[in-house]
């Protein structure tokens, strides 16, 4: 219906390029291109979420669709250079045909508030599973409590239910085991309504992530445009915008012991932990605005 109504256009009312929002719409690409007479580009962004959560023999079917799919694609798009390789050889193009362009955030809609004192509070804002890292942060989180001069620190989660209703119960259970059921604040669908609200009342964002790593991890982001240091684990698209100038830090030991250490480090330097912030912000600022997406972003429409 969409390319009948394209055809149906004046020529000068047709659009002069296509943009399809990921590759698992590629398949539209042909009709829509003879359709414009225009160019179809292709964002590639998480795909590998819905494809890596298929059974073996549907999963393989539907790369090889997409890599089918691909040959009537102009331009690529990747959100960052980790998923531009790793997208490059699941499709089977040349990476040279995908171009990177980083997300972009409207960094005026998330203030900077004035450090103040009082409790500490490590975030968490992404799916609260284990494919995300939301286990590995609490267990870390009750490495941090085992020394007293942390007592006053708080974990506040939200960015959407697991899959598994149980999965929450569970966390809290290992909570409560060690006296801590009352160190948490974890609200689910928070982020929905309250989500710069929420990063406005923290001192660090934490999300340990998975055996499957993030082709960009917007929250990263929004943390830092709020003024929010960052503390990631060195894998997928993390290692390309995240360090101590820019206003995170990056753990290598993906494990509980790994970002406890982490944590620990930051919540003992409040000096490291301000200069952070201020460099997330500035970072934010300065490499992920709205301006310098759209300048790439045409700049890769012109490539066609």
């Amino acid at each position: 219906a969409l390319a009948e109504w394209i055809a149906a256009l004046p020529a000068a009312g047709r659009p002069d390029v296509i943009i399809l929002s990921n590759a698992l719409l590629a398949g539209l690409a042909e009709r829509l291109k003879k359709a414009a007479n225009a160019p179809v580009l292709c964002w590639l962004q998480d795909e590998h979420v819905w494809t890596d959560a298929m059974h073996a023999s549907l999963r393989s079917a539907v790369i090889a669709a997409m890599r089918a799919d691909a040959a009537m694609i102009d331009r690529f798009i990747a959100v960052s250079e980790y998923y531009r390789v790793y997208m490059a050889e699941l499709l089977s193009v040349p990476s040279g045909h995908i171009k990177v362009v980083y997300p972009s955030i409207n960094a005026a809609q998330y203030p900077v508030p004035d450090s103040g004192s009082g409790v500490r509070r490590i975030g968490y804002l992404s799916r609260i599973s284990d494919d995300e890292g939301f286990g590995t942060l609490v267990d870390a989180f009750i490495l941090l409590h085992r020394s007293e001069r942390f007592s006053d620190v708080m974990l506040c989660a939200t960015g959407g239910p697991s899959a598994d209703r149980n999965y929450l119960k569970r966390q809290m259970r290992k909570l409560r085991s060690v006296g801590l059921e009352n160190s948490v604040e974890i609200s689910p669908t928070r982020f929905v309504h309250d989500s710069r609200g929420f990063l406005s009342e923290l001192n660090i964002l934490c999300v340990p992530g998975g055996d499957r790593p993030e082709a960009f991890g917007y929250y990263a982001l929004e943390a830092m445009a709020a003024g929010v240091p960052v503390v990631l684990p060195a894998q997928g698209a993390f290692p390309e915008f995240i360090d101590e100038n820019s206003g995170g830090v990056l753990v290598q030991d993906m494990t509980p012991v790994g970002f406890a250490s982490a944590l620990t480090e930051l919540l003992d330097t409040p000096g490291k932990l301000k200069c952070l912030s201020e460099c997330a912000a500035a970072t934010v600022r300065a490499r992920f605005s709205e301006k310098l997406m759209a300048e790439a972003v045409l700049r890769a429409v012109r490539m066609c």
